[in-house]
């Protein structure tokens, strides 16, 4: 067997057991025990803990057994594993820190088969305007309040002159559109969600909050962001057939007149999120339906006219 198979054999022992001698694994794997050592300190290096337990009866320990294993995946599942931790280690995501980059990198190099390891600097982002680190240590704040249902302090910029402070109850973190949202309570009050970006100071509390067990973001989230006045759009695009390709929203419909045109049907969860979608088509989409986007367009391109006159 190779030296990575044995490795993850090794990973799978210390798995299912307390303390597994050095000598053990060299008999088993039929290899020295400086070779054992080499292997304890391959899968350290992909991040997980092994200690050394000195004396009789001593050997390798796995210090977190909640660890991931691969021999648990078919070789199907690792190479989906794969194909979406690469999809993430290659885009370019205003949202994640270093901290992010440096987890994932270590994921992937777990269900790394072929030892072939990506590289943590290929990884792209770029920054919203905004302190990165400040932005990084409010969403490990938040992580921390909901993780033990804490309250927080929070100064919120409502707008470019305007901030308020609230005592929050978060509950969860929500990725839309590469942007994080806080989803929770206001003290005594009503959910509401925060823009991460915006938040000026967040503080833990010594105060905890009873859960809220009928708590649920569904009904305010789609797959496709936040809920507020879903919209039916029906669309007619020309020439620009790679729009057909995505998924814009819930229960998508595509109808092909010719080689070159097709009605697109899909329900947007908000009607930001539609007209973004429409000034996005440009001069290639025309607007069916609703009546209220078609007249919206209508004017929003008479005052871009404006703009340039």
């Amino acid at each position: 067997m190779s030296r990575l198979t044995d490795t993850l054999l090794m990973l799978d022992m210390l798995s299912t057991r307390s303390i597994v001698s050095i000598q053990e694994l060299a008999q088993e794997f039929n290899v020295t025990p400086r070779t054992v050592q080499r292997m304890r300190d391959d899968l350290e290096y992909i991040g997980y803990r092994i200690e050394t337990i000195m004396g009789p009866g001593g050997g390798y320990r796995l210090m977190n057994s909640s660890q991931i294993h691969p021999l648990a995946f078919t070789t199907e599942e690792i190479n989906h594993v794969r194909q979406g931790l690469e999809t993430l280690l290659s885009q370019q995501d205003t949202s994640f820190g270093s901290d992010f980059v440096r987890a994932i990198s270590k994921l992937y190099h777990q269900f790394d088969l072929s030892g072939n390891h990506v590289s943590v600097s290929a990884f792209k982002s770029v920054r919203l305007n905004v302190d990165g680190v400040q932005y990084q240590t409010h969403i490990k704040t938040l992580e921390q309040a909901i993780e033990h249902h804490q309250r927080v302090s929070i100064t919120y910029q409502k707008n470019p002159r305007q901030t308020k402070s609230y005592i929050f109850e978060p509950y969860e973190l929500i990725l839309v559109d590469q942007i994080w949202y806080v989803h929770g309570y206001i003290k005594n009050s009503h959910q509401v969600s925060f823009r991460v970006s915006r938040l000026v100071s967040v503080d833990l509390l010594d105060e905890s909050y009873l859960v809220d067990t009928q708590y649920s973001s569904k009904g305010v989230m789609s797959d496709f962001g936040f809920k507020i006045n879903p919209v039916r759009l029906k669309v007619l695009i020309s020439s620009r057939d790679y729009f057909s390709e995505y998924i814009w929203g819930d229960d998508q419909r595509i109808e092909w007149l010719d080689d070159k045109q097709y009605v697109l049907e899909v329900t947007f969860p908000n009607k930001f999120v539609a007209k973004s979608f429409i000034l996005e088509g440009g001069s290639s989409m025309a607007v069916i339906e609703p009546e209220s986007l078609v007249s919206w367009i209508k004017e929003e391109a008479q005052k871009i006219i404006q703009t340039y006159l």
